[in-house]
């Protein structure tokens, strides 16, 4: 009999997260910027895709999921990146509700 898989072991993609924040700008203005704030260990599962067409330009958009250590703070108004890829949050959610695993909806669109 096999031992079940840890979730810890599933965790192999190097996500930096990131929040859209508001810098002063040197003329007294502001500007929003998107700040790193760390680097997490999660999995992620995109599951499904489609193409779109704007403006004479194809555009794929790819949805999905990032599961990782529960944290508080991450939001639709976060992102992830991974490596280039950008990934932005459309949801986050306390899975089970024990505050264990942060399930983060996303969504990768590529030019």
């Amino acid at each position: 009999m096999t031992k079940p898989e840890r979730s810890i072991a599933r965790r192999r993609n190097r996500l930096t997260l990131e929040t859209l924040a508001e810098t002063t700008t040197a003329l007294g203005g502001a500007s929003l910027g998107w700040q790193s704030v760390s680097v997490l260990w999660g999995q992620l599962e995109m599951n499904s895709g489609r193409e779109t067409g704007e403006g004479g330009q194809a555009i794929g958009e790819r949805t999905g999921r990032v599961t990782l250590p529960f944290r508080e703070g991450i939001d639709a108004r976060s992102r992830f990146r991974l490596g280039s890829r950008i990934l932005e949050v459309t949801a986050a959610f306390d899975a089970d509700g024990r505050r264990r695993q942060l399930v983060c909806l996303v969504r990768e669109v590529t030019p």
